[in-house]
């Protein structure tokens, strides 16, 4: 019986690891087959090709920090980066809809010939790979790349002056996948909301303070605990999906959260990490 029950375990880890790893299980149609990945993940760069192709996985955070990763190395070594962008489920929309091209990067929304790297990371991770030192000065840069379109930039920077965001704190409150549940708490520490009501009540006295959420049930919260001083960039209607905002809106959540004079995220958020490093890229 015992071995059974073992059988089993392994078996359910193996259907849960391919399903995270493979990319193609999560889009539309299977249409991205399955590649080879080279040792540790990542590409082999002292070669002589004169291209990094990137194919992005996971939401639109994971997204971004990857490619400015794979970015900081094709610069370092005098290569072209190749970014395909398939618009799926975890990240509804195509990268050029929503940001301006990053001078060296060409954006592909199709699968193109060879693929280098499939997956997501972080910037750590991935300079580390290459034995490069990081530090918030390579962070600063990196992040001064990712500017929104005009139309979002604007919608940014009115919602920002209208509210005096600048000297306003904010709050990340991730609610979706396993976070705010007995899982998440396991995986991204406790996150929970009386850990925010400090921090609003220590750094925000009676002053307004803007939250960035892409749940219903917390903006109702904030808003029923704290009035008109619980600011959000639009109200979320209800919804059956896992994410109730809109891409466009995460955006600008993101942006406008990085306005804030002081920012708490939650745990191992990289969404909080995308609007602090936004924040640091304007220092």
């Amino acid at each position: 019986m015992n071995v059974i029950l073992i059988i089993v375990i392994i078996v359910i880890v193996l259907i849960t690891f391919i399903y995270i790893t493979c990319p193609n299980l999560h889009l539309k149609n299977n249409i991205v087959p399955f590649y080879k990945r080279k040792d540790n993940l990542f590409p082999d760069i002292k070669t002589e090709k004169k291209e990094i192709t990137l194919f992005c996985t996971s939401g639109l955070s994971n997204r971004i920090r990857t490619i400015l990763g794979f970015y900081y190395i094709s610069k370092l070594n005098n290569k072209l980066l190749n970014v395909i962008w398939i618009s799926d489920n975890t990240c509804n929309g195509e990268f050029l809809d929503y940001f301006i091209p990053i001078k060296g990067v060409n954006v592909f929304n199709k699968i193109i010939e060879y693929i280098d790297y499939t997956g997501q990371s972080t910037i750590e991770i991935i300079l580390k790979n290459y034995n490069i030192d990081v530090t918030k000065d390579i962070y600063k840069e990196l992040y001064k790349h990712i500017k929104p379109v005009n139309s979002i930039e604007n919608k940014i920077d009115n919602f920002v002056k209208k509210n005096d965001i600048e000297n306003l704190i904010g709050i990340h409150v991730r609610r979706t996948d396993y976070t705010g549940n007995f899982i998440g708490k396991l995986l991204n520490g406790s996150n929970e909301d009386e850990e925010f009501f400090d921090f609003i009540n220590k750094y925000s006295k009676n002053l307004p303070f803007y939250i960035a959420t892409d749940n219903k049930e917390t903006q109702d919260i904030y808003k029923n605990k704290y009035k008109n001083r619980a600011l959000f960039y639009e109200k979320i209607k209800k919804s059956s999906n896992l994410r109730k905002t809109t891409l466009e809106n995460a955006i600008i959540d993101i942006y406008i959260l990085s306005y804030c004079r002081k920012i708490k995220g939650t745990a191992n958020s990289s969404f909080s990490e995308f609007s602090k490093y936004l924040k640091l890229s304007r220092l």
